[in-house]
């Protein structure tokens, strides 16, 4: 539950600022403990879509995809 609530918190923050990639990272990690993959996988490339440097969105997206 406390994930879920997490996942409705980052959403509401990128409606305020949909440029920070940090925002869709910790999204995407929150969704990955409330065992969504699909969206916690688009949110890990939109992270990257925004900092294409950002080092802990590219692995954690590489694990995802590595099972």
């Amino acid at each position: 539950k406390k994930f879920g609530e997490a996942v409705q918190n980052y959403r509401k923050a990128i409606a305020m600022s949909s440029a920070d990639p940090v925002i869709y990272y910790n999204m995407a990690r929150a969704l990955l403990e409330s065992g969504d993959a699909y969206q916690a996988t688009a949110a890990f490339r939109r992270a990257l879509m925004l900092n294409p440097n950002f080092k802990e969105a590219d692995q954690a997206l590489k694990k995802l995809n590595a099972t």
